[in-house]
């Protein structure tokens, strides 16, 4: 089993190879982050929103000590590298948001995301820059490459400004963050615009609706890292939907074109660490 700073390392490296993107699927769980495990990527996200979706329960509206706990189990669950999906810091003061980044590094993982929204509202940029700050302070404070993205998330709640996303994109750069991401953005236009006025590797959303980038462009355009959210874990519960469905229908089919039980416990095997 890799070290938490071998991991570490690997990760930053995979940001920085020239001319290669490369998938981060997000997971939520011990099984789901086995299975992304057998599936031949090179690091995993957790997911807050298909998190809480695996509890019932809307998005951000787990604790921290719930989340720190999901992450020590997906970390316990892999020997991939895990990135955090840490919110909006757990914290409105950046001293608070520094101390919550020090917890979460005790978890395992190697990286964190860190929103500007709160609730579905903007931070005011003054402010979401301080947090992010407080933030890289925490993830410096470690003997490894702790990396640390900075979401603008505007697009993602509807709020459809390009140009105040770059300025929030840029602000959060200058304040240290190792990696950018807009979640949201759907043309190869916007994401092209966004490239153009940072200089750091730029996370994309796929698992977005929408979309109107294929993965092959987004590489060709030098995208480096591709999340999916909770892409997974909507597809899932999608497909036990369907099948209840299926089933007040007298409708079996769906049932049968299940995996069966030993080969889904084969794609884990490997990576179970219990």
């Amino acid at each position: 089993m890799l070290t938490q700073q071998e991991k570490a390392k690997i990760f930053k490296e995979l940001h920085n190879s020239e001319n290669k993107s490369f998938i981060m699927p997000n997971a939520w769980d011990s099984a789901s982050a086995n299975l992304i495990s057998s599936g031949g990527f090179q690091a995993l996200g957790s997911s807050s929103s298909a998190f809480a979706l695996s509890k019932g329960v809307p998005d951000n509206s787990l604790s921290l000590k719930d989340t720190l706990e999901n992450l020590c189990e997906i970390v316990n669950a892999t020997s991939l590298p895990v990135s955090a999906d840490f919110g909006y810091g757990f914290a409105d003061n950046p001293d608070n948001v520094y101390n919550n980044i020090s917890s979460l590094i005790k978890t395992g993982v190697i990286s964190t995301s860190i929103e500007d929204v709160k609730n579905g509202k903007v931070y005011p940029l003054e402010m979401a820059k301080e947090k992010l700050a407080a933030a890289v302070a925490a993830s410096r404070e470690v003997n490894f490459p702790f990396t640390i993205t900075a979401r603008a998330d505007n697009f993602f709640i509807g709020k459809t400004d390009l140009k105040d996303t770059i300025t929030r994109l840029q602000t959060f750069q200058e304040a240290g963050a190792d990696i950018l991401y807009a979640p949201g953005l759907t043309t190869k236009e916007q994401i092209s615009t966004v490239l153009a006025n940072i200089d750091r590797p730029l996370n994309v959303l796929v698992g977005f609706p929408n979309l109107q980038v294929s993965i092959p462009e987004l590489k060709d355009m030098g995208v480096k890292r591709l999340s999916l959210g909770a892409a997974l874990i909507k597809q899932s519960y999608t497909a036990i939907l369907n099948a209840l469905e299926g089933l007040q229908a007298n409708n079996t089919d769906i049932l049968n074109a299940n995996r069966s039980f030993d080969d889904l416990m084969k794609n884990m095997k490997s990576n179970n660490t219990y």
